[in-house]
């Protein structure tokens, strides 16, 4: 799946857009703490999937209390296409036998979150092009 190229100029998003983001680093996040309750990990892998959540959660939070800019003159367009990524990655950290691969996709994710903080149309393209990826192996 090629999901559409992520963002190009700032625009504020509405604040029911900004819930749905929210509530897909949620589900991702959630996705993470079945991974690590559901199976046996080493110490490591259950500190990195618990960090990922933590961070995951933490950004959620923040995104419903402050609100972020991103970029691009489609918003509904873009939006859609960082949900659908988020939405990926949530339903491939289910599914993965591999809790490295869990981790590396929850990684992603963080970063993610963080190029949309920063409304930096390069970082935010770079971002989802390397979710998309492990989201496609």
């Amino acid at each position: 799946m090629t999901l559409e190229p992520v963002l190009s100029k700032s625009f504020p998003i509405p604040a029911e857009d900004v819930f749905d983001i929210s509530d897909a680093f949620l589900e991702a996040a959630h996705a993470l703490f079945l991974q690590r309750k559901n199976n046996v990990l080493t110490e490591i892998e259950q500190q990195d999937l618990i960090n990922a959540e933590i961070t995951l959660r933490t950004e959620a939070d923040r995104y419903r209390a402050q609100g972020i800019t991103l970029l691009e003159e489609s918003s509904a367009q873009q939006i859609e296409s960082i949900n659908t990524q988020i939405s990926y990655a949530k339903a491939t950290i289910e599914k993965v036998g591999n809790i490295k691969h869990a981790i590396d996709i929850a990684a992603a994710l963080v970063t993610l979150s963080a190029a949309l903080a920063s409304g930096q149309p390069s970082q935010i393209q770079h971002a989802g092009q390397s979710l998309q990826n492990l989201v496609n192996l």
